[in-house]
């Protein structure tokens, strides 16, 4: 048998989620749009008429923030450089900036899934103090969670509760990636502050 996680995949192996995220979002049908977009400190657009798929991928040297139908702000979900996020999201026009005085460059593709066709989305960064932080609560559902440790402290996690110390852990520089259905995220950190970057669709 061949290593959990890799492919070609035999009985009784173990996919994680995120690569079974990434396979699904991957299924482009149609409309496929390929795009490399040069990104400032002044927010930019790129459009793909009935998107439902996208793939984003920094490969300039800032991190570039990214958002949907609105202008993009540092508040935002970010990309780091040579990271990528693909996901299935039913949206057309990407909105992206980088802070005061830096550029990047993002490298997109985008097109018509076959799939689930999420409309709503989450985008934010957020401080995480050592007292229980709302990281998201409000009445929109998300079941699709990208959850990053940008911090210089663990993050504790909670989905629907009050986070405390004994919750799941995501260690500094980590990332969780989950599947579940939730209008609440709580977070705390191990001591003074952290910073969580949260990406969900739903």
């Amino acid at each position: 048998m061949t290593t959990d996680n890799t492919f070609p995949v035999e009985d009784g192996q173990v996919l994680y989620a995120s690569t079974i995220n990434a396979l699904d979002s991957l299924n482009i049908a149609s409309g496929l749009s390929q795009v490399e977009a040069s990104v400032t400190d002044s927010n930019a657009s790129t459009t793909v008429s009935n998107a439902t798929v996208w793939i984003i991928k920094n490969t300039g040297v800032n991190n570039v923030y990214i958002n949907f139908g609105a202008t993009a702000a540092t508040t935002n979900f970010y990309l780091k450089p040579n990271e990528e996020i693909q996901f299935q999201l039913q949206q057309t026009q990407l909105n992206y900036i980088c802070a005061t005085g830096l550029t990047s460059t993002l490298s997109i593709i985008a097109g018509v899934g076959a799939w689930k066709r999420y409309s709503d989305f989450l985008s934010t960064t957020v401080t995480v103090n050592n007292s229980t932080t709302d990281i998201y609560n409000s009445a929109t559902s998300y079941s699709n969670w990208l959850i990053s440790n940008d911090g210089a402290q663990d993050i504790f996690v909670r989905f629907s509760a009050t986070a405390t110390t004994s919750d799941y852990r995501i260690k500094v520089g980590e990332t969780l990636s989950i599947n579940y259905p939730s209008i609440r995220l709580d977070g705390i950190s191990a001591s003074s502050t952290s910073v969580a970057r949260v990406w969900a669709v739903g």
